[in-house]
This record gives structure tokens, C-alpha cells and sequence, in this order.
């Protein structure tokens, strides 16, 4: 529809792009299926972009008997080479269990409210901090730290000990900024002070 309440019969051209523009998925390969073509278009004009994959796409293949790892592996890797193709500054691995991103909906259930629960597997650690919090992360120097905003912004946000440090920093929903922060020590902390805030670490120690 366009203003005076017609439909126009030839496609209608939409010349706003983003300066920069980031495109998360589930799986490897979901981009190229969906908005590669709008985001390489953005990107030839003179656009940033970014793309996050949640997971590696361990559950992602037709032969029962694959390594899950290896088969993570191959997806990253060829995720990688179409994000060179689109012309993406970079690609993000989230590395979450393939099958299981609903689980952490569960984090945010009524019936944890006041508590601290976390998913754990053997790749990654994850907590759901609702402000005002603070979270002590013990693990090895060179994991990977992602704070990522759930349902909604999250304000606020300070780092103790992480190479790419925040202070009392607002992180936007659907931003870069946050992911793949990296350890520097066995020792280090995030807080915040209002919103909500996934704290995924990969791989994680999993110490309790």
C-alpha cells in the first residue's frame, strides 16, 4: 500500500539502507536462504555488516552417523566463506546447542524470579541476570564471554576483566556490541543495572 491507499502494480523502491546492520540466525546458512541478497545489495552501496549464528548447526545434517562436531565444524566453515561472498565484515559463532535456543526462554519463567538459574552443557554456560545484578564468571583465561540483551535493551552494563571492557554502558537489542568478549583471567564479573541480560560462556568452566 502506498500513502493515497492504492496498491502499486510495480515494485516500489525503498532507497533507505543502514549505515551499519547486523544478521542473526539460528543456523549457518539460514542468511543465505533469507535476507543475503538485501544485505549484500546494503553492503555494494556502502553498508557495514555483521552476521551472528546462534548455533553451529551440529544437528543439521541428513546422515545419522556424522561427528556433531565435525559437522559443526564443516557449517562454520562454510558459513564463513558464504559470509565473504555477501561481503560481511565478520561472522559471529554463539555456538549454542543446536535444538535447544527454546530452553533459554525457560530462564526468564516466572517461577525463577529471585533465583539464578543456569543451562549447562558441555560447551557453554548460561545465565539470565535481570537488573539490578552482579555476576562473578569463573572459567580459563581465553573463553568467550557474549552479554546479550534479552527483551529489550539492558542498561548499565560494567565488565571487570574481560578484554573489550564496558562501563555502565547500554547494550541494544539486536547490537554487536557484547558478543564474544574474551576472559582475561580465571576471575572476572559483568552487572547490571536494569533490563535483562544473557550471559553466555563458551566453552564454559562448569563449576558451579
Amino acid at each position: 500500500m502506498v500513502t493515497d491507499g492504492t496498491t502499486p502494480t510495480e515494485p516500489v523502491s525503498h532507497p533507505w539502507r543502514p549505515g551499519r546492520f547486523m544478521v542473526i540466525t539460528a543456523h549457518p546458512d539460514d542468511a543465505e536462504f533469507g535476507p543475503a541478497a538485501t544485505a549484500a545489495k546494503w553492503i555494494d552501496e556502502g553498508s557495514v555488516g555483521w552476521l551472528v549464528c546462534c548455533t553451529s548447526g551440529d544437528k543439521g545434517g541428513e546422515d545419522p552417523e556424522a561427528d556433531p562436531l565435525e559437522l559443526a565444524l564443516l557449517r562454520e566453515e562454510e558459513q564463513r566463506a558464504a559470509a565473504a561472498i555477501v561481503g560481511y565484515q565478520g561472522v559471529s559463532f554463539l555456538n549454542q546447542p543446536d535444538g535447544a535456543l527454546a530452553n533459554v526462554a525457560l530462564l526468564a519463567h516466572p517461577a525463577l524470579a529471585g533465583r539464578t538459574a543456569r543451562i549447562l552443557d558441555d560447551r557453554s554456560r548460561i545465565v539470565l541476570l535481570t537488573g539490578p545484578a552482579t555476576l562473578e564468571l569463573r572459567g580459563r583465561a581465553g573463553d568467550l564471554v557474549s552479554l546479550v540483551p534479552f527483551g529489550g535493551d539492558a542498561e548499565g552494563v560494567t565488565t571487570r576483566d574481560l578484554q573489550f571492557p564496558l562501563n555502565d554502558e547500554r547494550l541494544e537489542a539486536g547490537r554487536a556490541r557484547g558478543l564474544s568478549n574474551v576472559r582475561l583471567g580465571a576471575d572476572a564479573q559483568a552487572s547490571l543495572r536494569k533490563g535483562r541480560l544473557l550471559v553466555v560462556e563458551t566453552p564454559a568452566t562448569l563449576s558451579r
